[in-house]
């Protein structure tokens, strides 16, 4: 997300436009693993294993260690915040339509995401703090925001082609949007109809659960 959010002041300098300040927390995942099977049956998938290679040397270590562990609960850690009051601009479908600045520019943020990944990543239930930096400027702490992409397999609340077809149907451009010159939703339509009738002729798109490259994206603007 910072990486993106970063392009987005890029563009926002060059085109003029005024945008509310914001920056993304820092974070880490810790997972928790269970073991899955006994020592008895993880001696079997080891002779398993082996018998079906001619060499038990290159059996691997990680086609045993799926087996033996079951992912229990993920948690997402960042640090503490001054202030505990919750600002929500988006939730995991819908999107803001109120008008003031902050709002307008998460809004264009997500705009400008979707149309940098040619609609295959998108931003929701975008939510942050208000802090101060150390110039005393007020800030956004932006943290713990959901994604959609087409295969819905970015994480938790991914709710795939929909989610981002609900965003294209609902936006509407603000001031920023149109001063960052960001596509129509007309333009967003078309990309997103196309990713459309080609995840319908190929299963092997969108399989990583990773953000799409801006560099490898096309635009929409060329």
């Amino acid at each position: 997300m910072s990486t993106f959010a970063k392009l987005f002041f890029e563009k926002a300098s060059a085109q003029g436009a005024e945008v509310a300040d914001f920056h993304v927390s820092e974070g880490f995942l810790i997972k928790l693993y269970r073991a899955a099977t006994t020592t008895a049956t993880l001696n079997a998938d080891l002779n398993e294993a082996a018998s079906r290679s001619t060499d038990s040397d290159t059996v691997k270590n990680s086609e045993l260690h799926c087996d033996s562990e079951i992912l229990t609960a993920v948690y997402l850690v960042e640090p503490r915040r001054a202030s505990t009051a919750v600002h929500k601009y988006s939730g995991t479908l819908g999107v803001s339509s109120r008008i003031d600045k902050k709002s307008a520019t998460m809004m264009a943020f997500s705009h400008f995401v979707l149309e940098s990944t040619a609609c295959t990543y998108m931003f929701a239930d975008i939510q942050g703090s208000i802090e101060l930096t150390l110039m005393k400027k007020s800030t956004i702490t932006l943290f713990d925001p959901m994604t959609h992409s087409p295969k819905g397999k970015s994480g938790l609340g991914d709710h795939g082609l929909a989610g981002i077809k609900d965003f294209i149907d609902k936006h509407q451009c603000s001031m920023i949007c149109r001063t960052m010159k960001l596509c129509d939703s007309e333009s967003l339509q078309t990309t997103y109809q196309t990713l459309v009738d080609g995840s319908e002729d190929s299963d092997d798109s969108d399989d990583v659960d990773l953000p799409v490259g801006i560099a490898s994206a096309p635009s929409l603007n060329a």
